[in-house]
């Protein structure tokens, strides 16, 4: 059987159907987002709201909506978050104990953040405002510190020490 081309991801066939919100990364790279994954950000629907965009057709007929501080190779991991939770229920920020994810989720989140290396995830997350990424991003720094020495949180994230040595007697 051929492959349908019609309804591979970004043909028009698709553009057409789906509700994209469009993006412009730092770089000025285009990107589109579905409509469910991308209200996953406070700042997609506060824009949303400011503009007046209360229908499809005012998503679809939107300029690209500027990320002056997030990179393309973040903005394509934002991408991949949002559209895998745009069916979670809503991020409860001040009650996050309550925000019971399936353990294949779990499992997902972990796979998909355990090689973070870069802060620009996190910058992203934290400029979009999507608090479920976020919250993740920060738990696994969280978890790449916890139980570390300074010393050996230094080392993980290169930092100068700066302190004096009689500054340093003074703190212990």
């Amino acid at each position: 059987m051929a492959p349908n081309f019609e309804e591979a991801p970004g043909s028009s066939k698709r553009l057409k159907e789906e509700i994209l919100y469009r993006f412009h990364s730092k770089e000025g790279h285009e990107f589109t987002m579905e409509k469910a994954a991308a209200e996953l950000s406070g700042v997609v629907k506060q824009i949303s709201q400011d503009l007046g965009i209360d229908d499809d057709e005012s998503i679809r007929n939107m300029k690209p909506i500027p990320l002056i501080n997030v990179s393309s190779e973040a903005f394509h991991y934002v991408v991949k978050w949002c559209e895998q939770h745009k069916t979670m229920p809503p991020w409860e920020q001040d009650k996050w104990w309550l925000n019971e994810r399936d353990e294949e989720m779990k499992k997902w989140e972990n796979e998909f953040l355990g090689g973070l290396t870069s802060e620009q995830l996190f910058d992203a997350a934290n400029y979009m405002d999507i608090k479920c990424l976020l919250d993740k991003c920060a738990e696994t720094v969280a978890g790449m510190i916890k139980g570390k020495s300074v010393e050996e949180i230094r080392e993980i994230w290169e930092l100068e020490n700066d302190f004096t040595p009689e500054e340093e007697e003074a703190m212990k």
